[in-house]
């Protein structure tokens, strides 16, 4: 029987909710649940210190850092084998809000703080969603609270506390998709 998620047009992706799981038999999709949390948490930070190293002038370095962050980003796309038109999908609801702060950075520290500035927003965002596109929930609370468990030695509510970031990183996604809704309604009004 074939899987429903590998099945699909590409005009349905358009309309997948964000960060929908995409079955796949690659070597991202087969890591473990936090191993992929903190390889992207150490991705983001080193992505975070390099823009910052960058400063407020354009150089061959800083170009190069830009070009690593977002070759890192489309490798691991591209090693989890997501289609163009799924990762395309899934970071358009960020677009609007990506512009918005590229915007006001430029004008309060320039264009090429803003344009570092969003080019680390946008890679961070794709890493996040990469969890999200090739981690299933049951599996991430599955290991959250596995890695949490000496916690509850200490009383701490393992389980709850993994299925409350489980549901996070899920819902956040959709909340963003539901607000792009709402604009757009409002809109067509």
């Amino acid at each position: 029987m074939k899987n429903k998620s590998n099945s699909r047009t590409p005009r349905q992706w358009l309309t997948m909710p964000l960060g929908h799981y995409v079955d796949k038999n690659t070597v991202v999709h087969r890591l473990k649940p936090t191993t992929k949390i903190v390889l992207i948490m150490v991705i983001v930070v080193v992505i975070t210190v390099l823009s910052r190293t960058i400063g407020n002038h354009v150089t061959a370095l800083g170009l190069a850092i830009l070009g690593i962050e977002v070759l890192v980003t489309v490798s691991v796309f591209a090693l989890a084998r997501i289609p163009l038109g799924v990762a395309t999908s899934q970071l358009l609801p960020v677009v609007p809000v990506l512009a918005f702060i590229t915007v006001f950075q430029a004008w309060s520290a320039g264009w090429w703080s803003a344009l570092s500035l969003a080019t680390s927003l946008l890679v961070s965002v794709a890493l996040a969603l990469i969890l999200t596109l090739t981690t299933q929930i049951g599996d991430m609370i599955e290991s959250l609270d596995h890695a949490l468990r000496p916690l509850a030695r200490l009383h701490v509510p393992v389980t709850a506390i993994s299925v409350a970031i489980a549901i996070t990183i899920r819902l956040n996604p959709l909340q963003m998709e539901n607000s792009r809704w709402v604009i757009e309604a409002r809109l067509c009004r």
